[in-house]
């Protein structure tokens, strides 16, 4: 698989997948890590505007918490995403306060890690679309 680089304006075909939690373990989360030196993890959930996770997102986080134990010489960086539904600033602040939120969480379990917030600076797709806009967050 090749990386594209996607720019405003240009057109390209591109091949997202999405895993399903199910199919996400700690040797999925090692494997992309080794590939490509990080991670999506699409199965932390936000509603809108929120900067607290729901229920469903407890099993992404505790296989990741798992995977860094096992690496605990790994740096790892958080970065939270939004889409653009809202103005820059907000998105920034929301999106740092969520990936404050993990790191909070992985805290808890002793994981050493930093946080960013990229707002909706670094978008995977249009967003445009509810579709699109649930990806630039990172969701399915």
């Amino acid at each position: 698989m090749n990386n594209a680089e996607i720019i405003s304006e240009q057109t390209k075909n591109v091949e997202i997948i999405l895993k399903d939690q199910k199919s996400i373990n700690v040797r999925y989360i090692k494997s992309e890590i080794d590939k490509k030196g990080y991670i999506y993890l699409y199965n932390i959930h936000f509603e809108t505007g929120e900067s607290i996770p729901n229920n469903s997102s407890e099993k992404s986080l505790q296989m990741l918490a798992n995977y860094i134990k096992k690496k605990p010489s790994q740096k790892i960086e958080i970065i939270g995403h939004t889409d653009n539904t809202n103005n820059k600033e907000n998105n920034i602040r929301l999106s740092l306060l969520r990936a404050e939120y993990v790191y909070s969480w992985l805290k808890e379990n002793n994981v050493n890690i930093t946080t960013k917030g990229l707002g909706e600076t670094s978008p995977i797709s249009s967003n445009k679309t509810a579709q699109g806009r649930a990806l630039n967050r990172r969701e399915k």
